[in-house]
């Protein structure tokens, strides 16, 4: 499918992803300007995706109820607030508040991303335009490390941030589209569906291993940073940034899904 139509979607995903992971390259200056060991500036991270894991299971509910525009907009412009919060913070105990508040966010934003461009694809475009969608995702968690590195190391860290609250406020007030007509179609979301899903269609265990793997993912995206400081005392931000260019390898996996699964004998129905 043509991307142009769901273009300021994937921005909108793009900057929830720098939001995610853009503190990660600037775990070992947090840590000595604020004097934190290791596990507590990571749990920076951490504070942020405990609600991002248990939020999607409340905001499929929100979304059933509410325009997914409206949220996704208001979400854009909360995100941009504790994102400056997150750089007039003066505590650690408030930074950990404000990753908590945008791990709140960033499922308001995501599902409703994934809702808005599900409705501007027809259906045989569906793959087409979830595969735009993982590959702003990824791109998202590259470049925020990256971008967040090369202001730490030529500028200050601070405006990195600066940038990013303006490009999310801006984004909110993109023309976002209100799909094919089908806002009705939604069906509201019931708990005991997650049984269904779970149990009687057989779910529980991919999804099981898919918390395993982002489990270790995650630890090991979190603690980089140090240790790569501890082999090298004079590494750069942006050197640490570059430890995550594996990320670019999903990007061609996102893009080429649909001839892989064709490839493996699969169906794109």
């Amino acid at each position: 499918m043509r991307i142009y139509p769901i273009l300021p979607l994937l921005i909108a995903s793009l900057l929830a992803y720098f939001v995610l992971y853009s503190p990660q390259p600037l775990f070992p200056i947090l840590s000595l300007e604020l004097n934190l060991s290791e596990t507590q500036t990571a749990l920076l991270t951490t504070a942020t995706m405990v609600p991002l894991f248990l939020a999607p299971l409340t905001f499929g509910r929100l979304l059933s109820s509410y325009s997914p525009e409206y949220l996704l907009r208001a979400g854009l412009l909360l995100l941009a607030i504790t994102t400056l919060g997150f750089v007039m913070a003066e505590n650690y105990a408030m930074l950990l508040i404000i990753r908590f508040a945008q791990g709140i966010l960033l499922p308001v934003i995501l599902t409703s991303v994934m809702t808005l461009t599900s409705r501007q694809a027809a259906p045989q475009e569906l793959q087409g335009a979830m595969s735009f969608y993982v590959t702003a995702t990824i791109l998202g968690g590259l470049f925020g490390r990256l971008i967040s590195g090369v202001f730490a190391d030529f500028s200050d860290w601070r405006y990195f941030y600066y940038l990013m609250t303006a490009g999310l406020a801006l984004t909110a007030f993109f023309p976002f589209g209100h799909g094919r007509g089908n806002e009705g179609q939604d069906a509201l979301f019931y708990w005991p569906d997650v049984k269904v899903l779970v149990v009687e269609r057989g779910l529980g265990w991919i999804f099981l291993a898919v918390s395993c793997l982002f489990f270790v993912f995650s630890a090991m995206m979190n603690f980089l940073p140090f240790r790569v400081g501890s082999l090298s005392e004079e590494v750069s931000s942006v050197f640490i940034s570059l430890m995550y260019s594996g990320y670019l390898l999903g990007v061609v996996t996102s893009l080429l899904s649909a001839r892989i699964t064709l490839w493996s004998g699969g169906s794109l129905q």
